[in-house]
């Protein structure tokens, strides 16, 4: 069973093509696949499986998946990742330089209560990988545009994450967040403006399509702890809405047009939290406040 995850392209005779495939033992293995303008051609590799590509000129072309593999020209040669603490997947690569590379995934640890992923993000500085993850979600796509003005897509329990490297570190980008959350799997890049594409649950919990253009420049993004797990935060002002905490008290609500609103946080027989809160465009506002439940 063969299965090709993405492809790019050098020019038009020059196309590369990755993914897996599983050997008569079992074995999962990576499939890569060259397009010289007449016929498509599997390459011998030895990388592991690969789920991400990206191209800076025809001798320098980045792959990635359980773990890193780098073309030279002539040869596809498996480069070693960071160790996290955990299972490793890199599901997309982006490059502005070949001393410049991206890719971005997620980390995976289990004990004897489950197993639990969180983001996983590594920088190529032309010697070696660097682990740069940021905490919470986990991340499906990136795009680098400048050392300083990387982005990447992903999802949290909270709903869909966009975040933005600014050289230092990685900063939240506000995103709209329809309904119940979702995911995003995939940015790109146009002149000015990134889009990126995935998915949402409606209040139905039917998932439907979601396409974002980021970072906003009329919405903004609120998130905060009310200390109550399953509580319901519900906003009042431009639009209404309204969100479930996580285990840990946290909530979320983003695309919110620009603004003035009005936080409240209920949960059972409690007393209510209330607090106003100011939107503003292009920008993630933290908003701690709390909901009394007695002793």
């Amino acid at each position: 069973m063969d299965k090709l995850y993405d492809v790019k392209a050098v020019g038009p005779n020059d196309v590369w093509a990755v993914g897996e495939y599983w050997d008569r033992n079992g074995a999962q293995l990576a499939t890569i696949l060259h397009w010289d303008g007449a016929s498509w051609t599997v390459v011998p590799n030895s990388c592991s499986p690969l789920f991400g590509i990206t191209v800076i000129n025809a001798s320098d072309i980045w792959a990635v998946g359980y773990a890193s593999c780098h073309y030279d020209g002539t040869t596809w040669t498996s480069i070693p990742i960071p160790a996290s603490g955990g299972a490793n997947t890199l599901n997309d690569v982006s490059a502005v330089a070949s001393n410049d590379v991206w890719a971005v995934g997620d980390t995976t640890v289990c004990d004897g209560f489950g197993c639990y992923s969180s983001a996983y993000a590594i920088h190529w500085n032309g010697t070696q990988w660097i682990n740069l993850s940021p905490t919470g979600g986990v991340l499906s796509g990136v795009e680098a545009l400048a050392a300083n003005n990387v982005y990447a897509v992903g999802t949290k329990s909270l709903g869909t994450v966009v975040l933005r490297w600014n050289g230092k570190s990685w900063r939240s980008v506000p995103s709209p967040d329809p309904e119940k959350g979702g995911a995003l799997n995939e940015i790109t890049s146009t002149p000015g403006k990134l889009w990126s594409v995935g998915y949402f649950l409606n209040n139905g919990n039917d998932s439907q399509t979601l396409v974002v253009d980021t970072p906003s420049a009329t919405q903004g993004t609120v998130t905060g702890n009310v200390g109550v797990s399953g509580a319901t935060v519900s906003w009042f002002g431009a639009v209404t809405g309204s969100t479930t905490t996580d285990s840990f008290g946290n909530y979320a609500a983003a695309g919110l047009p620009a603004g003035s609103y009005t936080l409240v946080a209920t949960s059972g027989d409690c007393t209510p939290g209330v607090t106003t809160v100011q939107i503003v465009a292009g920008k993630t506002v933290r908003k701690d406040f709390s909901i009394n439940c007695g002793q």
